[in-house]
């Protein structure tokens, strides 16, 4: 039985060859080509075929129009900065020169397609004006068609001279990548003008009040401060103060406003002002005038005595002239009065300008001593009565003399004192 078995095994082995010898031509034509053919594959693998031609210029933001195929591979692309010789899988986005080639893998390695050049420009865009009316010195929204997340500003603008019409200024003009970065110089703008209504900016000024004694000097004041609001940057304000104040008295500090922009343009109509205005003050001067006194003994005549002293801040160039002195003749005291008028070279009289406190002193007349002396006389009785009314006195008063108001008479024979009441 194992026999058979084994004596059938070796029948179908001969069996196998017999068949094997009668088609190994075929056999090994046909292993053969599959061989040809694997090798054929493999050295072809990555062969990059059908490459599209692209425009030679692109702008920042659009996508590069090129396409290829590789036999047997996926195609992949690098690109360049011209010139350079280094090679990237990423797709550049700054304005410049650059090439593009196709990349495939190989059996072994990678195979490249032809570099082609294309340049990518500035993106073009329309800068617009997003803003219909404004505050003076506000910055007008604009707005443009950018790329992806980029943002737009500006910081500077062109108007005409009555700031109906704006327009950005390109070079201004800055635009930020959603990561931050600068990526302006990817752009180029066209700027258009848009009819704005500006409307006044508020602004408050307030100009503190001064006040000083009088001093024959011109009283005034510059000072200011911008209690609400603020000036436009590069705007200068200036202001003409129109009043100022010598003699006494009080005067509003007003003043006129002027505001020109950075160019020299008079922009002060663009402001709506407030005025808080204090006034110029001027007080009296404070002086002293004392008058000296006078002791005099009465001799007939009227007595003055002019000469006064002064405390104070007489200004200097000023005069004071005294008048309406005060005169005493009879026994007795008065106070030395006057009056004064101030005034300076031109004469103009100042004297409201002083707060004049007068100190009076005293005029005394005291009386005159005088030795009268009456004659002696004798007569004979002759019954009747008689006197003597003679009265000599060298020491009488100017002007002066005796009324005899009563003689002192005799009659019979005797003697008396010759008394006389005058």
């Amino acid at each position: 039985m194992q026999y058979d078995r084994y004596e059938q095994k070796i029948t179908n082995i001969a069996n196998m060859l017999k068949l094997a010898f009668k088609h190994l031509m075929k056999i090994i034509i046909t292993a053969s080509v599959i061989f040809v053919v694997t090798v054929v594959l493999l050295a072809t693998r990555g062969i990059v075929t059908g490459a599209e031609s692209l425009p030679m210029e692109i702008s920042y933001g659009e996508e590069l129009d090129y396409s290829a195929d590789a036999f047997l591979s996926s195609v992949k692309y690098e690109y360049s900065i011209s010139g350079t010789g280094e090679w990237t899988s990423e797709m550049p986005d700054e304005p410049g020169e650059y090439l593009v080639r196709a990349v495939a893998k190989a059996t072994f390695g990678h195979r490249y397609g032809k570099a082609v050049a294309f340049v990518i420009k500035p993106r073009t865009v329309d800068v617009y004006i997003d803003t219909e009316s404004m505050v003076y010195g506000e910055t007008p929204r604009v707005k443009a068609e950018l790329v992806g997340d980029d943002v737009i500003t500006c910081t500077s603008f062109i108007y005409n001279e009555t700031r109906t019409v704006v327009a950005a200024n390109a070079d201004a003009i800055s635009v930020v990548g959603k990561n931050g970065a600068d990526v302006t110089h990817k752009y180029s703008f066209v700027t258009h003008q848009k009819d704005v209504v500006t409307l006044q900016r508020p602004i408050t000024i307030e100009v503190p009040g001064a006040t000083k004694v009088y001093d024959g000097k011109p009283l005034s004041s510059s000072e200011y401060s911008v209690t609400a609001g603020r000036f436009v940057s590069g705007d200068v304000p200036t202001l003409e103060f129109k009043n100022t104040i010598t003699n006494v008295g009080e005067i509003k500090n007003d003043f006129v406003l002027t505001v020109l922009n950075a160019e020299g343009i008079d922009v002060t109509e663009f402001y709506k002002l407030t005025e808080v205005v204090g006034s110029l003050s001027v007080t009296k001067c404070p002086l002293t005038l004392t008058s000296e006194g006078g002791n005099y003994v009465y001799d007939g005549y009227y007595h003055r005595n002019e000469v006064f002293g002064i405390e104070g801040n007489l200004v200097q160039g000023q005069d004071v002239l005294a008048e309406k002195w005060a005169e005493i003749i009879d026994v007795g005291d008065a106070k030395n009065t006057f009056v004064c008028k101030i005034s300076d070279d031109t004469g103009a009289d100042l004297t409201s300008n002083y707060d004049i406190t007068y100190v009076y002193g005293m005029l005394s007349v005291a009386k005159r001593e005088i030795t009268v002396q009456t004659p002696d006389e004798t007569r004979i009785y002759d019954g009747t009565f008689w006197g003597n009314s003679e009265i000599t006195s060298t020491q009488l008063a100017h002007g002066d003399e005796f009324e005899i108001l009563r003689v002192t008479e005799i009659k019979d024979v005797g003697e008396v004192s010759n008394i006389i009441n005058f």
